[in-house]
């Protein structure tokens, strides 16, 4: 028996038996085959499929009207799609477009002037504005209880503000 043969008949046994695929989810492999992206075309396609399916979603998930069984079936594929399409964005744009590093002061600067604060909105946060300016120019870091008021004030994971190694 070849190699071929065998890794078909291997492939075989672990096909699922009694799983009915979502037509919504066929429907859409059909039209655009999920594929690793190598072009920025490429990569805008799946984006803006992406981009419609996630408003799709959204939309659905805020009307009641959605919630019966055909709905349901249909929101289900187009978020399988989505899922399985979005693992391909992610991994060409984690080649392509490299997160910049920042440190937790940076990230704080950057925070602070989002939100249109300045050192003395976020005192109390840090222990007082010499606290504010002394994290911010560097002399001093952050400290964990620091770091869970900021993430919680930003909305943002506390990860935000720890440095990498």
């Amino acid at each position: 028996m070849s190699p071929l043969q065998t890794l078909n008949r291997e492939l075989k046994k672990l096909e699922p038996k009694a799983r009915r695929e979502n037509p919504f989810f066929l429907k859409l492999m059909r039209w655009v085959p999920p594929r690793p992206i190598d072009t920025p075309k490429e990569h805008t396609l799946f984006l803006e499929i992406l981009k419609k399916i996630s408003i799709f979603l959204n939309e659905a998930d805020a009307d009641p009207s959605q919630h019966h069984a055909k709905a349901k079936e249909q929101i289900d594929g187009y978020a399988q799609y989505a899922r399985v399409i979005e693992e391909f964005i992610v991994h060409y744009e984690r080649d392509r477009f490299p997160a910049p590093t920042s440190t937790p002061q940076e990230m704080l600067g950057f925070l602070m002037e989002q939100h249109g604060l300045s050192q003395m909105d976020i005192a109390e946060d840090l222990g007082g504005q010499p606290n504010v300016s002394a994290i911010l120019s560097g002399r001093r870091q952050l400290n964990l209880r620091q770091i869970r008021r900021l993430a919680a004030r930003f909305h943002v994971s506390p990860l935000t503000f720890i440095q990498a190694l």
